[in-house]
């Protein structure tokens, strides 16, 4: 659970970002992948023209949706979410979570039916 969110993390990968100088005055960076062990979480301020710290980043692929709804699975790549915003979802809140949403479903179907709304 990503920010009250029901998702699913397919992958996560760490990068360094190293800014480099070359000889006429423009800066240019280069962007490297690196493992967990390598990884400092000091270097994560932003990148700044003219210095030589390097900044560390975390990314994550991330879908949100249903895992069964191909069609209206979201994916995208979220970079830098503090773990403390990354919650473990456990079989119990999932099945929970399922059932309201199809509730809710329910009722905006009968509420709509209600109406005549749906239908022709």
């Amino acid at each position: 659970i990503i920010y009250n969110e029901m998702c699913m993390i397919l992958q996560t990968r760490l990068f360094r970002i190293l800014p480099s100088h070359s000889n006429n005055s423009s800066t240019s960076t280069t962007v490297v992948e690196i493992n967990a062990s390598q990884y400092n979480p000091r270097h994560d301020g932003a990148v700044r023209q003219g210095t030589t710290t390097p900044r560390d980043v975390i990314v994550r692929e991330i879908a949100f949706g249903s895992v069964g709804d191909v069609q209206f699975r979201r994916t995208g790549l979220w970079f830098d979410i503090p773990s403390s915003d990354i919650a473990l979802c456990t079989p119990q809140q999932a099945k929970r979570r399922k059932r309201t949403m199809r509730r809710l479903k329910q009722q905006q179907l009968m509420g709509g039916a209600a109406d005549g709304s749906i239908g022709g």
